[in-house]
């Protein structure tokens, strides 16, 4: 939050105090980062003793080289896939491909908070024996798989009448992208327990090896999909991925660990949101059919995670209970 205020607040003083010009932007930047350096040295300062710091900083550089390539490939990816969309599709597209990712980023925010909140617990249950069966790291997740389908279900059956009634008509098509970002987002955040109990152990290097060839796939396949099947081509690359990077996680964690694995909501909420897209792209519901058909949806949905849904209230009232004990 600091950060970003501070950044802002740069940003608006080199503009009109300073008269920078577009050097702001990097000022701005600048200042940002300044502002993480420092926050991250206040968290860790007690921890950064000359000793740790020599012993482990060396044992760490072994993983840059492969660290880097795999973070190199996330740029090169990002690159490729929006020049091809240009060459192939027209600037047009990539304006319709960019505003989708725009909701998805939004959706992304939230589930990032929820990420770094069950973090710390998901790796002291991947510490400890009983931990592989990741308890409350599943019960916060597949409520969150949860809230993701029903995000999906939204814009899948009224998508196309909210970002026309935002955008006035200019980006309606962007609603099916919408619709299968969340399903990108259920596959991208699956496999939590799998990606504690590698970190944990120290496995840095195994991630960045299979998402760096994860990442080579889905740049293949953006290329060859992107001029046959358009921006389609480019959803379909980075999902693909994604499940491939997860495949590739679960199989290296299940040749030294038997993890528990809790990803179902994952697998079925891909698919209900995908269904009730091809019904609205096929049926050209009305108004009325639409509500009918996200009513039926969502109450399936919310009898199939009641167990969850009561699990996670009753988990938040022990807390408040423990709290208020406390005080």
């Amino acid at each position: 939050m600091v950060q970003s205020l501070v950044g802002a607040a740069v940003l608006i003083g080199s503009l009109f105090l300073f008269k920078l010009g577009m050097l702001s932007l990097f000022v701005a930047g600048l200042a940002s980062s300044m502002v993480a350096l420092l926050g991250a040295w206040v968290a860790m300062r007690r921890y950064l003793t000359a000793r740790a710091g020599i012993r482990d900083g060396l044992r760490f550089l072994h993983g840059v080289p492969i660290l880097t390539v795999a973070s190199l490939l996330e740029v090169v990816q990002v690159a490729v896939e929006r020049n091809v969309m240009a060459v192939y599709l027209g600037m047009a597209q990539v304006g319709i491909y960019s505003h989708s990712q725009q909701y998805r980023n939004l959706l992304a925010t939230g589930v990032k908070a929820v990420a770094r909140t069950v973090w710390p617990t998901s790796l002291d249950e991947a510490r400890v024996e009983s931990g592989l069966l990741f308890r409350k790291t599943h019960l916060v997740w597949n409520v969150t798989y949860l809230a993701i389908v029903l995000f999906g279900l939204c814009f899948a059956i009224f998508g196309d009448k909210v970002i026309s009634l935002l955008t006035h008509d200019k980006f309606t098509d962007a609603y099916v992208l919408v619709a299968v970002w969340a399903a990108y987002l259920l596959v991208q955040n699956s496999g939590k327990a799998q990606t504690a109990m590698l970190y944990a152990h120290g496995r840095g290097k195994a991630i960045a090896r299979i998402s760096s060839m994860s990442t080579l796939l889905g740049i293949v396949v953006a290329i060859a999909g992107i001029p046959v099947f358009g921006v389609f081509g480019a959803a379909g690359a980075v999902i693909l991925q994604q499940i491939v990077l997860r495949i590739g996680l679960q199989v290296y964690v299940r040749k030294y660990w038997a993890v528990h694995t809790d990803d179902w909501w994952v697998i079925g909420g891909s698919v209900i949101v995908i269904a009730a897209l091809t019904l609205v792209v096929i049926g050209k519901p009305n108004l009325w059919e639409r509500a009918a058909l996200l009513l039926i949806f969502s109450t399936v949905l919310l009898v199939a995670g009641r167990r969850w849904l009561a699990e996670a209230l009753q988990l938040i009232r022990d807390k408040n209970i423990i709290a208020n004990s406390g005080t």
